[in-house]
């Protein structure tokens, strides 16, 4: 079973994944055609009126699938939450949303897919298919719930980001050095060039 991600709705979301994880993924992919796509599910509570021009959106997503053998099909189910808050409070969300949709996909051929494939394929392919109906149904649930200017932003997929490596020894000291190349400067101002630290 997938795990379920929770992101703020802030510019781009993106779904990070190894590089090894992308390639499973393709051996579904590059043999998958989308067949069908269906709102099986849904839900939305506004449990009160919020006048405020800036919220907290927090969008979570969950996705799995499995494979049909029999039907040579892919069966993909995506979950998606929206709960908006107000930023200084904390507790139950004043607007919660929630959609599921199936994903239907026709393969070529079923040698070499694996569960481990099918699960990477329905978090990325399945995913990023299933994300413009998502929006789709946020924009106009949201009209419809007095929830204007409520819009899911684009879904991009992307590899992690490497950690930031230590700071060398000599870049750390920087801030002292230059505090120290100050100090010099200001006792030879007037008279001709700054003696530079260490010289004679």
């Amino acid at each position: 079973m997938g795990k379920s991600n929770k992101t703020k709705a802030q510019g781009a979301v993106v779904i990070s994944k190894d590089p090894s994880d992308f390639q499973a993924a393709l051996t579904v992919s590059d043999r998958a055609t989308l067949e069908n796509v269906r709102l099986v599910n849904c839900h939305c509570e506004h449990r009160r009126f919020v006048a405020l021009a800036k919220k907290n959106c927090v969008i979570d997503h969950h996705a799995e699938g499995k494979l049909d053998e029999e039907a040579s099909r892919v069966i993909v189910m995506v979950n998606f939450k929206l709960d908006l808050a107000v930023p200084s409070e904390e507790g139950e969300p004043f607007a919660t949303l929630i959609a599921t949709f199936l994903l239907v996909y026709v393969i070529g051929g079923i040698e070499g897919i694996t569960a481990e494939s099918v699960r990477h394929f329905a978090e990325t392919n399945g995913l990023y298919n299933a994300w413009p109906y998502w929006r789709e149904f946020v924009q106009n649930t949201a009209a419809r719930m007095s929830l204007p200017g409520l819009t899911v932003p684009v879904l991009r997929l992307g590899r992690p980001q490497p950690r930031p490596s230590a700071l060398p020894a000599e870049t750390t000291a920087l801030p002292e050095t230059h505090e120290k190349r100050k100090a010099v400067t200001k006792r030879g101002h007037g008279k001709g060039k700054p003696q530079q630290e260490g010289g004679r």
